[in-house]
């Protein structure tokens, strides 16, 4: 079946699909584009445009802009917000959201997403089930949800927090704070690389099913600052800074560091599979 092609203006137009297969272009002006049922694809180009696919494996471009609303809904979707603050929403299935440019509210809602935040001072949150989130560059908030998720900060001030399940959390390059957000039952892992910078980090919530894994070119000494307060410092060698953990309640924080080799198959920076349509396909952290 051949595909419905869909036309903007320069002005605000809406285009509403017929379920069969959509290509909907909104050119300039704030456009509405609805691909409803079908393997839809949206660009809404210039301007803050309101793109929804509907069900279907659905592709959407934001373009430049503003734009308030890209959701994919049913389906495994592809949505990529592009330049300007957006907001993309992956609905049901296994999603794949870009941010881009600019400060974007990344959501996977239900199903295991993949999320790049992209430039700029992001929000990610992944859903229902185990996610994977990617901050990028600025200073990002990551919330994983419930389930297992991979959450990686990457660059700048960065605010993690794993949720229930037993989650990967790995700060990168600057100040970050990290919250496991689980409980004594989760088993949640804490990474720290060398070369990430980590001057202030801090680690909240930390239980004793958690385990912070440090690279093994660090050396490091942990130090129980004050006896019985629940909280330690672990100083790492060669300038790399300090990283302040803190357990729940007034107990004594006493725990062991398991080292890690980078590049081998407990480096969280290598790639990892089951990629967003459960197809296999592997997505890295550069």
């Amino acid at each position: 079946m051949m595909p419905n092609y869909y036309y903007g203006t320069s002005g605000n137009d809406t285009h509403n699909g017929n379920g069969a297969v959509d290509i909907m272009y909104g050119r300039a002006g704030n456009d509405t584009l609805r691909g409803y049922g079908g393997n839809d694809i949206l660009y809404g180009e210039d301007g803050d445009d309101t793109l929804q696919g509907g069900d279907g494996q659905d592709t959407l471009y934001g373009g430049n802009g503003n734009d308030p609303y890209l959701r994919g809904g049913g389906g495994n979707d592809w949505i990529y917000g592009e330049d300007g603050n957006d907001s993309l929403i992956g609905d049901d299935g296994n999603d794949y959201l870009s941010g881009g440019a600019g400060a974007d509210s990344l959501q996977g809602g239900n199903g295991s997403d993949v999320a790049y935040g992209g430039t700029g001072d992001d929000y990610l949150r992944g859903g229902s089930a185990d996610d994977w989130l990617y901050g990028e560059a600025g200073n990002d908030e990551l919330i994983g949800d419930n389930n297992n998720d991979w959450l990686f900060g990457g660059d700048g001030a960065d605010i993690l927090r794993g949720g229930n399940g037993n989650d990967r959390l790995i700060g990168g390059a600057g100040t970050d704070a990290i919250y496991t957000g689980g409980n004594d039952s989760s088993a949640d892992h804490i990474y720290f690389e060398m070369g990430d910078s980590l001057l202030g980090d801090v680690v909240y919530d930390f239980y004793a099913n958690d385990t912070i894994y440090i690279d093994s070119r660090m050396s490091y000494t942990i130090t129980d600052s004050i006896p019985n307060d629940g909280y330690a410092v672990i100083t790492l060698g060669g300038g790399q800074g300090e990283i302040s953990v803190y357990g729940p309640g007034a107990n004594a924080l006493s725990f062991g560091v398991t080292l890690y080799v980078a590049g081998s198959a407990d480096d969280p920076y290598n790639t990892h599979g089951g990629g967003p349509n459960g197809d296999g396909t592997d997505y890295g952290h550069g």
